[in-house]
C-alpha cells in the first residue's frame, strides 16, 4: 500500500510479513466513529481476502 514520506517509511521498517494494513475509516464511519454497515464490512473484509475462516490477529502502532 503506498503511502507519504515517514509514514511509508514507518510501514516499511515496522510491518509484520503477511499482516496486512486496514485503515481506520475502512470500519468506522464519521463524525461518531460508528461501525460501517455490514455489508460495507464484508466488502472491506473480502478486499483484504479476510473470510469467515480466516484467523485475524489485530495490532496497533
Amino acid at each position: 500500500m503506498k503511502r507519504p514520506g515517514a509514514l511509508q517509511n514507518f510501514y516499511l521498517i515496522s510491518h509484520i510479513p503477511g499482516a496486512d494494513y486496514i485503515d481506520t475509516n475502512e470500519v468506522e464511519s464519521e463524525p461518531l466513529w460508528n461501525k460501517v454497515s455490514d455489508e460495507q464490512l464484508k466488502a472491506m473484509l473480502a478486499k483484504h481476502g479476510i473470510r469467515h475462516d480466516t484467523t485475524v490477529i489485530l495490532y496497533g502502532a
